[in-house]
């Protein structure tokens, strides 16, 4: 963020939470899909236990993105509500949101974290960054 200054931590932190849940999300998702792209081999024979611990595994890595997604949250709403890039109520939205990331559990954590992405990149697209005062 510009508005920030020097040293950018609230900036690193968003950065480094979004590209870390994007990463662990796109793992969990392949390790997850692992044995539907493998039975498309007609010779390959998966044992219904290896292919439980795989979707297992995956969801779990799915569930851990949710927890490191927190981060960008958090770090997110910190920099709305100390330098006003956008209306005060998105902060207080996103802690509301990172409370909620860890119910990923049941999805219901990724619904809200999707909803609150949405609203929030819409709310980039249409609100001009203002300087601090």
């Amino acid at each position: 963020m510009r508005v920030e200054g020097s040293p950018q931590t609230l900036a690193a932190l968003t950065w480094a939470g979004g590209t870390a849940c994007a990463t662990i999300v796109l793992v969990g998702d392949a390790i997850s899909r692992a044995p539907a792209f493998a039975s498309l081999d007609d010779k390959f024979r998966l044992d219904p236990n290896t292919a439980r611990l795989l979707n297992d595994t995956g969801f779990l890595i799915y569930v851990t993105a949710a927890l490191v997604g927190m981060v960008l949250v958090a770090a997110f709403s910190l920099a709305v509500l100390r330098f006003r890039v956008m209306p005060r109520w998105f902060g207080w939205a996103g802690f509301v949101v990172t409370a909620l990331l860890p119910l990923a559990i049941g999805f219901v954590g990724f619904l809200v974290f999707a909803l609150w992405v949405l609203g929030v990149s819409t709310g980039l697209a249409v609100t001009r960054a203002r300087p601090a005062t």
